[in-house]
């Protein structure tokens, strides 16, 4: 028995136009599978301005299991942001943002059984 998973990483929303828009096709085409789950391994989007919301708004309709781990790039305290730390990303604002789009952060989530 197979069970089809979709894994992306490195998909860095919001860094640069070329590369945003082959995402919003790649999503396209990711949402059209019928794949048992997707996984988004790191580095999904900027953390300055909207990158990792917009990433995860990109897949939020996949029909499967959505989860996300979290990369380098996502906990990085923004420059335009100072007060923001590293850690309040981690602890706070990508739990909120993953579970606001259905996704299942494993870095805190119970693992799930396909």
């Amino acid at each position: 028995m197979s069970i089809p998973i979709i894994v992306l990483c490195d998909t860095h929303f919001g860094h640069d136009d070329p590369g945003d828009q082959r995402l919003v096709e790649l999503a396209a085409e990711v949402l059209a599978i019928d794949a048992a789950a997707l996984v988004i391994a790191g580095d999904l989007g900027t953390t300055s301005g909207r990158g990792i919301d917009a990433c995860l708004e990109l897949f939020s309709h996949f029909k499967g299991i959505k989860a996300v781990t979290a990369g380098n790039h996502d906990l990085w305290a923004p420059t335009d942001n100072p007060g923001l730390t590293a850690d309040e990303i981690y602890r706070e604002r990508l739990p909120a943002k993953t579970k606001e789009h259905g996704f299942l952060l494993l870095d805190n989530d119970a693992p799930v059984a396909l």
